[in-house]
């Protein structure tokens, strides 16, 4: 080591890997109401070994000088780790200044790929400055070193904080709400089998056409045409996935489940229980029906150890949002049309896993949750993976990707196709006619400067139900999501369940229990 270092020897030696560690955790933090702690030791282990080896090599390139080659290291890491962000914010900044406006015919592949290029130009050209400067033999200043990793301790320290106030934040313990737990009874062949269909972040058709410009009546109209009711002024009772199919599931609203989490806690894993072991299984297993499960690529929907049976298993799933998310905010983006065409063939397979289901012996509750139309926008309406999804949003909950209403809307479109030839499919191979239940968590968050049109858009979801021998208006046209499975059950089983007050909640995703009433839905 060049003379004068040595009162820094322990820093150079250290805040290389305090830069690895702290987006890993900075992320974490973000999701650390969804996954264990574990879930960190493989992502830390490898950018630990990683940052071994890229200082090693910047030690031996920089003639031995520990001090520059840290700082290369570190400066390398930042770079690397904050390529997928600086993107995002360039595109965030394109769009605030109406670059945008001048691109709009370019497809949004193609305009990340240029967005891309730019951050990449400017990483390259920071780095050249850098080597130039640590090239040089003048030393470095003795105060660049400690200011690294001070701040990098200190940034490091903030994740953890964070991390430490979601772990004690979450709740112990869900609600006392009925449990997938019950025993199952001798199945019986005279009861209909049971599909419930979720589809993430589907719009009413009110809220795609005036936001949209796009009308949805052709597919509201086959689905008529195939005998469904269709509730054209539903709505959805809670604004974000886990808490809305909690309360769709456990047909229960979420006031107890928000006083034991409290205001401040951002847990989503109780809530991810209650979506797997819910009331609704619960019943109909008591009615003799065996659940079958369809795996996704959401955490709470993922598998089901709760289920007879699951389709599609966790091996199969790529990564989850913690990964994919990590990906996309570093330099490994540029790799995402791999990750696009991976998650495109899981999506395809869902929709042939739940035909496969169709042919088991019944009766049986068939679940799938497929995250259509939802972003990261991977198909066009012709089904073609046209380039790379951004799933950073999937932790971070921006409204960027939502202003994409081209891309947005086609995915609507190729969805619109599949459910009909699904549920053609489910139709036909039916000996006894099922009970189908098709309805979408929540709504997009829209581009509106009015909160409470944002809110009711937010709420504002797509229901529809496919009844067998049902009287005419059994779906209330203004159903909300709380009573539908309720309305079924009653009718089909004579269960007896209360129907529930039907209010509406909104909340943020940093504080999702501090639960805001809406007023009823005008429309």
């Amino acid at each position: 080591m060049a003379s004068g270092h040595r009162g820094t020897r322990n820093w150079a030696l250290l805040h290389p890997f305090l830069w690895a560690a702290q987006p890993l955790l900075f992320l974490y933090a973000r999701a650390v109401h969804e996954f264990p702690p574990a879930r960190l030791l493989a992502p830390l282990a490898a950018a630990f070994a990683g940052t071994a080896v890229v200082w090693a090599m910047a030690y031996l390139i920089l003639r031995r000088d520990a001090l520059k080659s840290a700082f290369l290291t570190s400066a390398l890491l930042v770079l690397f780790f904050s390529f997928g962000r600086a993107v995002d914010l360039a595109g965030g900044f394109f769009e605030a200044t109406g670059i945008w406006s001048y691109l709009d015919r370019l497809m949004l592949a193609t305009r990340i790929a240029v967005l891309q290029a730019a951050v990449l130009a400017v990483s390259g050209a920071v780095i050249l400055a850098v080597l130039f400067r640590l090239f040089r033999k003048k030393p470095l200043s003795s105060r660049i070193t400690p200011l690294l990793a001070t701040t990098a301790l200190l940034l490091l320290l903030f994740s953890l904080g964070r991390i430490f106030v979601g772990l004690i934040s979450a709740p112990r313990s869900g609600p006392g709400l009925p449990r997938a737990t019950a025993e199952a009874l001798p199945s019986r062949n005279d009861l209909p089998d049971v599909y419930i269909i979720v589809v993430d972040g589907y719009a009413r058709a009110d809220v795609l056409r005036r936001f949209y410009g796009f009308d949805n009546a052709r597919f509201l109209s086959d689905l008529e045409g195939l005998g469904f009711s269709v509730a054209s002024k539903s709505s959805a009772n809670y604004a974000w996935t886990f808490l809305s199919l909690a309360s769709a599931l456990n047909m229960t609203h979420l006031q107890g489940l928000a006083e034991q989490a409290g205001p401040r806690s951002r847990d989503q894993k109780t809530a991810q229980e209650m979506v797997r072991d819910n009331a609704a299984l619960a019943f109909l297993r008591t009615q003799g029906y065996r659940a079958i499960h369809i795996a996704s690529p959401w955490e709470g929907t993922k598998s089901n150890p709760k289920a007879d049976e699951t389709f599609g298993g966790r091996g199969r799933v790529p990564g989850d949002e913690f990964s994919r998310a990590l990906a996309d905010s570093s330099l490994l983006s540029l790799f995402n049309s791999r990750l696009t065409r991976r998650m495109a063939e899981f999506y395809l397979q869902q929709f042939q896993n739940l035909e496969a289901a169709a042919a088991e012996p019944g009766p049986k509750m068939v679940f799938v949750h497929f995250l259509l139309p939802h972003h990261p926008f991977i198909f066009d309406r012709d089904g073609r993976v046209p380039g790379s999804g951004s799933f950073l949003d999937q932790l971070f909950s921006r409204r960027t990707q939502w202003r994409e209403a081209d891309a947005y809307i086609d995915q609507v479109i190729f969805l619109n196709g599949r459910l009909l030839t699904m549920i053609r499919a489910l139709l036909g191979s039916s000996g006894r006619p099922p009970v189908i239940v098709l309805f979408s968590d929540h709504g997009p968050l829209v581009p509106d400067p009015d909160p409470g049109i944002v809110k009711g858009a937010r709420l504002a979801n797509l229901t529809a139900a496919y009844l067998p021998g049902a009287p005419k208006g059994l779906l209330p046209e203004d159903v909300s999501l709380i009573n539908v499975l309720p309305l079924v059950l009653n009718h089909y089983f004579g269960a007896g369940i209360d129907l529930q007050p039907s209010a509406r909640y909104y909340s943020i995703y940093a504080r999702p229990y501090v639960f805001e009433r809406l007023r009823p839905d005008p429309n």
